[in-house]
């Protein structure tokens, strides 16, 4: 495979740009929950159990947990729960 040299500038630009953006979204996980966890803390009206729940439904974009009374959490976690997990994951 023959390449001139402006051939090779493209392929090595579209290489670096690659790797960049790889970087860049690999951090994204991170930085969602850690934005959450502010949002949630900025809630001051909220009990400590939003508060805690809210934090919880932030770093959780895998799935939701129905409030369940048998669950060992309040009503007021898993309402934080839901309202931390739509704020920064969407709409379930």
């Amino acid at each position: 495979m023959d390449l001139n040299l402006k051939s090779k500038g493209v392929l090595i630009t579209v290489a670096v740009c690659s790797l960049a953006m790889a970087s860049i979204l690999s951090a994204i996980p991170i930085v969602k929950p850690a934005y959450g966890v502010a949002w949630c803390d900025n809630h001051k009206s909220k009990d400590q159990n939003w508060k805690d729940g809210c934090s919880s439904g932030t770093s959780d974009c895998r799935g939701g947990k129905p409030y369940h009374p048998g669950s060992g959490h309040t009503r007021q976690f898993h309402l934080g729960y839901d309202a931390g997990y739509t704020h920064v994951c969407g709409y379930r």
